[in-house]
């Protein structure tokens, strides 16, 4: 029986405590209520938040994205509570147009209609919630339904409205 030299054991100790050491630690996702609601890429680029908790929440500091691999591409500004907190049951939208001179309502990324994925995150990184959509046409959105719930369907728009 071939025994393996003491050297080649500590040598495969040493790389797996060092991948194991320098692996970026996993964000986990952690909800409170908040959902990706509803998103509109065609025409007037736009998404929703929907707050299904019981309590308000203020977004002021988290970020959107429309690139999963940079989670921190827009932070929602801290700069006024009362546009940025969303009451329990109630809807919160973002204009995805890259006019932020418009207001901080207005991300710094446009919306593909062939499709893209969105992101939510909290101000350290960890996932508040993620959407890949598909393609979208004229007059069309992708919404929860119903609003919080895991399934998307195609719909007529309904931003800040209950999903139809």
């Amino acid at each position: 029986m071939y025994a393996m030299p003491k050297s080649t054991i500590l040598l495969a100790l040493i790389v797996v405590l060092f991948f194991s050491c320098t692996r970026e630690p996993v964000k986990p996702v952690v909800n409170n209520g908040i959902f990706l609601n509803e998103v509109a890429a065609k025409g007037s680029d736009w998404l929703e938040i929907y707050n299904a908790g019981t309590t308000a929440v203020n977004v002021g500091g988290m970020y959107l994205t429309d690139s999963l691999a940079n989670p921190f591409k827009y932070r929602i500004p801290e700069t006024d509570a009362a546009r940025t907190t969303i009451q329990p049951g109630k809807y919160l939208v973002f204009f995805a147009d890259e006019q932020g001179s418009q207001g901080i309502l207005h991300a710094n990324f446009r919306l593909n209609q062939l499709g893209e994925e969105l992101g939510l995150f909290y101000i350290d990184g960890r996932t508040i919630d993620t959407r890949k959509f598909s393609l979208q046409n004229s007059d069309q959105s992708e919404g929860r339904s119903p609003d919080g719930g895991s399934g998307w369907k195609k719909m007529t728009p309904t931003p800040g409205l209950k999903n139809n």
